[in-house]
């Protein structure tokens, strides 16, 4: 489940949706608050305030000079944090690269969670 909010509203506006989200009936795979800023300029500022962890910053360049940050992290509202910036990505695309970002880490989670099963079924040789 995704939810979009456009840049000015508030966290008090976003509360009920995202309390919503948070009520559904199932396991969480991956949640993760995404900030897409207009450039590069901005990331600075906004590490400190999405608490990235500097040390365990990754940055990658996607496509188009499109930028993300994120220290892959989870913090203790039980969300990690990525940060974007659009280069010369549209935004319909901008949204579908972030999604398949996204994808590719619930792929991974769903992954791992299978592990521990594996393990237990399969004697390590």
């Amino acid at each position: 489940m995704t939810l979009i909010v456009p840049e000015g509203h508030s966290e008090e506006a976003c509360s009920p949706y995202i309390q919503w989200m948070e009520d559904w009936v199932g396991a969480v795979i991956q949640a993760t608050r995404i900030f897409v800023l207009s450039d590069a300029s901005e990331i600075e500022a906004h590490l400190g305030n999405h608490e990235i962890d500097r040390a365990e910053l990754v940055c990658s360049e996607i496509s188009g000079g499109m930028q993300i940050w994120s220290d892959f992290g989870i913090l203790e509202d039980g969300y990690g944090r990525l940060l974007a910036t659009p280069g010369d990505v549209p935004d319909p695309d901008r949204g579908r690269i972030i999604q398949r970002v996204q994808e590719l880490g619930n792929y991974r989670n769903m992954a791992l969670n299978g592990a521990r099963t594996c393990a237990r079924i399969w004697p390590a040789s």
